[in-house]
């Protein structure tokens, strides 16, 4: 398993694949580095989506709100329930 974790952090390093945080779970790994875009998940099965969504780019801070920092990344993650999950009152 070591193996795996230390090759999964050397190809985020090298930029082949993105870290992708969803809460308290386990990491997951997104292959998809072309192209800019988000993340939708479901709260309750832990699904997850790439989504494009709109003004993404244009998304920023004003001046006073960086606090001197330069930004050089904006990542969202959007949360909800997948329909499957709705049909299912039993999920947890």
């Amino acid at each position: 398993m070591a193996t795996v974790y230390n090759t999964l952090n050397e190809l985020v390093s090298l930029g082949e694949v993105a870290e992708v945080t969803v809460g308290d779970g386990p990491k997951r790994y997104d292959p998809n580095v072309a192209e800019p875009h988000q993340h939708l998940v479901c709260v309750r099965c832990n699904d997850l989506l790439d989504v494009r969504p709109h003004g993404d780019q244009t998304l920023g801070l004003s001046t006073e709100e960086r606090h001197g920092y330069q930004i050089v990344d904006i990542r969202l993650l959007f949360r909800g329930v997948c329909p499957t999950c709705q049909e299912d009152p039993t999920s947890s």
